[in-house]
This record gives C-alpha cells, sequence and structure tokens, in this order.
C-alpha cells in the first residue's frame, strides 16, 4: 500500500491515522486485504465508516480491531455541508432531465484480483446510451484521476483516443466531464 521503508520510517516512530480509501461496503478486495495488513497493525488510530466495518475489522484482524475507531466516513462530510451561494454543479438545459454520473474506476489492466474497473469493456456503450437518450438525460462523466493516464498505456486505447473519448463528454450540451474533487 506503500513503501516499505515508510513503515518502520514513519508507523513506528509517529502516531498515525488512516482513513480507509473507500466506504467498506462491499468485500470486493477481500476481508484479510482491507482489514488485516502489516499496514494495519502499524496504525495508531483507523476510522472505521460504520458499525458492519467495525464488526468485520473485529472478526478478521489479528489485533481484534484494537486500533479501530468508529467515527463515519470523513471523506465524505464535505457532502453533508450546504455551501451559500454555491452553483448547481449540472449544466444549465432548456427542460429538466434524469442525471446520471458515470465514474469509472482506474483499475483498467490490473492482473492481481482487485480489479475494480470495466470501463474498457463499458465506455462506448456509456457513450452509447447517453447519445440515445440525450433528450431525457444529463450526464457528468467524472472518472478517477488515474484513469486518463492508465488509458494513454494500452494498445487499443492510447493518448488520442482518450483525448477523444474525453472530449465527446466535455463539448456536447447534456454531457459534462467533471475531473475536479469527489465532493465537488
Amino acid at each position: 500500500m506503500t513503501k516499505p521503508e515508510y513503515y518502520e520510517g514513519a508507523f513506528c516512530k509517529y502516531l498515525t491515522c488512516y482513513v480507509p480509501y473507500y466506504y467498506l461496503a462491499t468485500i470486493h478486495v477481500g476481508d484479510q486485504r482491507t482489514f488485516n495488513q502489516r499496514f494495519h497493525s502499524a496504525m495508531w488510530k483507523i476510522f472505521m465508516p460504520h458499525q458492519f466495518s467495525m464488526d468485520r475489522a473485529r472478526r478478521v484482524a489479528e489485533n481484534k480491531a484494537d486500533n479501530c475507531v468508529l467515527t463515519g466516513y470523513p471523506s465524505c462530510e464535505s457532502l453533508l455541508v450546504k455551501y451559500k451561494g454555491m452553483q448547481c454543479a449540472w449544466k444549465n438545459q432548456k427542460s429538466e432531465k434524469k442525471k446520471i454520473i458515470f465514474a469509472p474506476h482506474h483499475s483498467i489492466n490490473e492482473d492481481t484480483g482487485s480489479r475494480l474497473s470495466n470501463f474498457v469493456e463499458y465506455a462506448d456503450v456509456m457513450a452509447k446510451l447517453a447519445r440515445k437518450y440525450r433528450n431525457e438525460t444529463q450526464w457528468s462523466f467524472k472518472p478517477h484521476p488515474l484513469l486518463k493516464p492508465k488509458l494513454y498505456i494500452p494498445p487499443g486505447w492510447g493518448k488520442k483516443k482518450t483525448d477523444e473519448y474525453f472530449s465527446f463528454w466535455a463539448l456536447l450540451e447534456n454531457y459534462q466531464l467533471d475531473e475536479s474533487e469527489y465532493g465537488e
């Protein structure tokens, strides 16, 4: 999860807290990898998002989740704040449309069994759906920040095709490309 020299160099010398990368609502990478790595034992505190994840950590972790604290999910707190004067994130439309967020993950070519993305298989399907239902829907293409550079590499995608695909979402009236922070 990080460079090996950081474990003893940081985690064992400093009180280190960890907020899980995702909400822990799935078991797609397995409980051992999610709760019982050396990394997890090196943390002073791990902030658990909900009771289900806390119970799973107690069941799986060698330290029985002694360093886990049930806090909610700090990464989502910005979604609870109502910003005064904040503009709507969606482009203005002539009529009300159903809003769809297409937010693919970056793990397009993972061979480790932890591939979370089906973007390569469904990229064209999603674009066709957006075109087909353009009068009824409004789309936000909000890719993981690492997806674009990873798409530049494999044959069949590359820089030209990737840039064209991203431009497709950025230019049309009922589509938009959102490459900002998750909460925006």
